[in-house]
């Protein structure tokens, strides 16, 4: 069942052709040391259904002799008890890891909890179950999880997950649906819908249970990065948290958040830990009373303790001593704790001044001033306009927000401050406003994102991707983007930066241009080649149908113009009144021009709607050269434009050009 879903994963299986089993070969001579060998198992894609098959016989055979091995070992009779216990992760060193007990409880854990156990249990690394034991039982150095399993099934268990990492290797995202659940005694849990798909193929193929699926396919997906990222500020999990919060469960949306601070590492728990002090400090600017207390308990929790040490104190003995011991860990804990702290502090003071409250913060170590105030700011001046705007952002409500002018000078201060301190919680927090204060009041995006670039702050960058920010938000009063301007600044470090933050290289000024028409407006060879490099589309038109390559011809930038028909420019590219670029420039008299589109196959005798070509266009408008040169490749002097004029006719006046003997001369030759 597993192949036939798989099959319908193109991108996994179509560079497959089978998978390794590792053997571990022994001599029937007890001298010789045993050897590692692989043995490949080879898949066939059948012609009439296009599915992955594997011979069932070659699997039943490899089966039955490892079975039997076991069997036929010194430890042979241990395999037939009951409680045989499947490893947490594919090895040693990630059984013993703290991180993967987090993903354990966040992915795998239903209804049986892991347990540590002594690594002498399990025969590294020819088997990745074992036997319990009590014979070493203050041991705690691996993560199991018993299973009712008998050994045929460990073991066919163990070849499932070869051949997991077999397939899944080339899958680069695992798609899907992803969410969070509660399941067995209202627990949560991590949801994807292709990993669910695949437990339900193991369960309905006799190999395991759903504990026994999760337990071989999530560490493979867990090492080859295919776990989807499910964080508090997930998109996902937002909308479950404004759901519950519209619903008035506030409860149920701190547990959420909580639950995902509890079993997440890295970047998955700085940003669960970031939204879970943004909801409590939404919660203490409520005007319910319950809310405003249950915020401000559920802050000083996050707080007190790192959530997961927290956790994991329930488990006691099942672990070792010292597990999830929050100081031997680099994540972002306890400066989070400092920057909750400072604004729950400030939000008591502010609006109730609440001595219980400042005594229960004090006890935590939490004052006015815990932490730092404005190190990379210029005087002491600034450092007060910077605290005091980030603190009128965080601990107001939106009403008192929302009344307000657009994002001020001080609010830059602000941004300088957490960014420059290292403050990435109140840093979050503050992004998280400002977008929000953007929904209402459009523009104060493009002025975050400018300040962004200007400061170099990648973090601000990553913030307000996550927070979901339009990186090609417009100027209010020019409808430019922060990219364009840039671009007309020629700083390629901060438009590099922007196009790495998600800004669209093709995103447009209000007006209709594209970055790369910027570019080749201001003749910019470098920028030019820069969005070239990144993918810019050479072939695309604001409103009037002007494209780059016109953008580059209007001020005769030859040079940009040369790198675009590298890329591809279109030398007949029409604009909305059927002009082409030999006719912008015949009509300029760019003779260097007019001679680089005719050698990048321009059609000298394009027409109008009106039936102009470019000798005529050129001819008018007394651009001698250009009239010689477009003679010179070819030009039509005879077609003629809606009225019936041709070139000659159109170019006659009251004097006598140098463009208009040229014609004659022509006319004459050809009459």
């Amino acid at each position: 069942m597993t192949m036939d879903l798989l099959s319908t994963w193109k991108e996994a299986l179509d560079s497959l052709d089978g998978f390794d089993l590792a053997l571990v070969c022994q001599s029937h001579q007890k001298s010789i040391a045993p050897v590692v060998e692989n043995y490949r198992i080879g898949l066939e894609k059948t012609d009439d259904t296009l599915h992955w098959r594997v011979t069932e016989q070659e699997l039943e055979a490899v089966l039955g002799l490892w079975t039997w091995s076991l069997l036929s070992s010194a430890n042979g009779s241990h395999w037939l008890r009951n409680g045989l216990a499947r490893l947490v992760g594919l090895d040693e060193s990630e059984a013993r890891a703290e991180d993967t007990d987090l993903y354990f409880h966040k992915w795998m854990f239903r209804r049986t909890e892991a347990r540590m156990v002594s690594s002498k249990m399990i025969s590294f690394p020819q088997e990745m179950f074992g036997f319990y034991s009590n014979e070493f039982p203050n041991e705690k150095d691996i993560l199991v999880v018993e299973t009712k399993n008998n050994l045929e099934t460990m073991a066919a268990q163990d070849i499932y997950i070869q051949f997991l990492k077999g397939v899944l290797r080339n899958l680069e995202a695992l798609g899907g649906d992803v969410n969070v659940l509660r399941g067995y005694q209202n627990r949560l849990h991590a949801y994807s819908s292709r990993l669910e798909d695949l437990v339900n193929c193991v369960e309905s193929s006799g190999l395991g249970s759903r504990e026994d699926a999760l337990l071989c396919i999530v560490p493979v997906m867990k090492n080859y990065g295919l776990l989807p990222e499910l964080d508090g500020d997930s998109g996902v999990v937002q909308g479950r948290i404004e759901e519950l919060i519209v619903s008035k469960d506030w409860t149920d949306a701190f547990s959420t958040i909580r639950w995902l601070c509890e079993c997440s590492e890295g970047a998955e728990f700085e940003y669960s830990l970031f939204e879970l002090g943004y909801l409590c400090r939404r919660a203490m600017l409520q005007l319910d009373p319950n809310l405003q207390r249950e915020g401000f308990e559920q802050a000083c929790l996050a707080i007190a303790a790192d959530p997961r040490a927290k956790y994991f104190e329930k488990l006691g003995s099942t672990r070792s001593t010292g597990w999830m011991n929050t100081t031997k860990r680099l994540e972002c804990w306890k400066e989070m704790s400092h920057q909750l702290g400072w604004v729950v502090w400030h939000t008591v003071q502010r609006h109730s001044n609440n001595q219980l409250m400042k005594d229960t913060l004090a006890s935590l170590g939490i004052s006015d001033n815990c932490v730092s105030m404005a190190n990379g700011l210029n005087d002491e001046e600034q450092k007060r306009r910077a605290t005091q705007a980030a603190l009128h952002w965080l601990t107001n409500s939106d009403e008192k927000l929302f009344n307000r002018d657009l994002l001020a000078i001080d609010d830059r201060l602000a941004l300088d401050w957490v960014c420059q301190d290292g403050h990435h919680a109140l840093m979050h927090w503050l992004i998280a406003r400002w977008v929000e204060f953007d929904k209402r009041c459009p523009g104060a995006i493009y002025n975050i994102i400018l300040w962004a670039v200007e400061g170099r702050y990648q973090s601000a960058f990553a913030s307000l991707r996550r927070r979901g920010a339009n990186m090609d938000a417009q100027n209010a009063t020019t409808g430019s983007t922060v990219l364009m301007d840039k671009i007309m600044e020629s700083d390629e470090q901060a438009v590099e930066e922007l196009l790495g933050a998600g800004a669209d290289i093709d995103g447009r000024h209000a007006n209709g241009a594209t970055p790369l028409m910027a570019a080749c407006h201001a003749g910019d060879v470098g920028m030019v080649s820069l969005l070239l490099s990144k993918g810019a589309t050479v072939n695309i038109q604001n409103a009037d149908g002007f494209s780059p390559l016109i953008c580059s011809i209007l001020e005769n930038h030859v040079t940009v113009a040369r790198a675009l028909f590298d890329h591809g420019a279109d030398p007949n590219m029409r604009n909305f009144g059927a002009s082409t670029p030999l006719m912008r420039a015949a009509a300029d008299d760019r003779v260097e021009m007019v001679e680089l589109l005719l050698s990048r196959g321009a059609d000298v005798d394009m027409q109008t709607q009106d039936g102009d070509t470019a000798l005529m266009l050129a001819a008018r408008n007394e651009c001698t050269e250009t009239t010689r040169l477009l003679l010179k490749h070819g030009a039509d002097i005879n077609k003629r434009m809606l009225g019936g004029k041709t070139a000659l006719e159109w170019a006659q006046k009251a004097y006598e050009t140098e463009a208009f003997k040229l014609l004659e001369a022509a006319s004459a030759k050809y009459s």
